[in-house]
């Protein structure tokens, strides 16, 4: 009887624990029972809370002339060993500096220089001689090739690079040091002066049609208005048209009596980027 009764007494001790701990322990309003009541709408605004978001961007884009002229030189060498090279290549390059250091309104970069080894692709006897038809026993003289993987010779480039925003005087340059080096590419680009004078203006323009877009989006939803949640800004990758340089360059390479050619710079363009997420509030939502 002892024992029935302790098991009892011990059930009810747990059953009154657990409905305790029930009832201590805070339910999330989704959790709780619907009565009808103002839970229902409490649950109902924990879920709108979490699909009132959205996802917003804009791009603004300016066109911007180009103002600088680059044009990337070169002169290559060619001797038996790469000291010789090294050595050719400077003496020219020397040459070049103390003509283009006395121009002003031009910026000069020295790029790389690149020594290439040329190696023997075949052995073989190599006649140095003449035989006569008339005494075929007779054989030329024979000169020993190294053998195959020997290097031969060697041969150096180095790079300069001329920058400008006067492009008749580069071009006048370039027309001058068209027997000296030879021309490997020519860009043109926006400076950096240029473009930040444009940056400001470019992002006042692209967070006004954020906000514009973020009023606009809450109203067509039927929100009475909205909150920024995060918002960061980003760069477009530029376009540049820069391509006009490419004939100019035919007439550096010929005679250096020919006028000067006209160059044109182009257009790049320029772009920022806002992207965000809003919050929706009120009626319709």
């Amino acid at each position: 009887m002892r024992t029935a009764l302790g098991f009892h007494a011990l059930l009810l001790s747990s059953v009154l624990s657990s409905s305790l701990a029930y009832a201590q322990s805070p339910l999330s309003p989704a959790q709780r029972p619907c009565g009808g009541g103002s839970e229902c709408q409490v649950s109902d605004n924990s879920a709108e809370a979490k699909v009132n978001l959205v996802n917003l961007s804009v791009k603004v884009e300016q066109v911007i002339n180009n103002d600088t002229m680059e044009v990337r030189l070169f002169h290559e060498a060619a001797g038996a060993t790469a000291e010789e090279c090294f050595a050719r290549n400077s003496e020219a390059l020397d040459k070049v500096m103390k003509r283009v250091d006395k121009v002003a309104g031009i910026k000069v970069f020295t790029g790389n220089r690149r020594a290439t080894p040329i190696y023997v692709e075949r052995a073989a006897e190599v006649p140095t001689g003449s035989f006569s038809t008339i005494h075929p026993s007779d054989k030329p003289e024979t000169k020993q090739v190294p053998p195959e993987g020997t290097i031969a010779s060697w041969r150096e480039r180095v790079d300069i690079t001329l920058q400008s925003q006067d492009f008749k005087l580069l071009s006048t340059v370039l027309t001058d040091l068209s027997g000296d080096l030879q021309t490997d590419r020519m860009t043109f680009k926006v400076s950096d002066q240029a473009r930040k004078a444009k940056e400001g203006a470019m992002l006042a323009q692209a967070l006004a049609d954020f906000r514009d877009k973020a009023t606009l989006t809450s109203t067509a939803l039927g929100a009475s208005s909205y909150g920024l949640v995060n918002v960061s800004v980003g760069e477009v990758m530029p376009s540049y048209d820069n391509q006009v340089g490419v004939m100019p360059l035919m007439a550096y390479k010929a005679a250096r009596s020919v006028s000067v050619p006209d160059v044109a710079g182009g257009e790049s363009k320029f772009g920022l980027s806002v992207t965000g997420t809003v919050q929706l509030y009120g009626e319709g939502r």
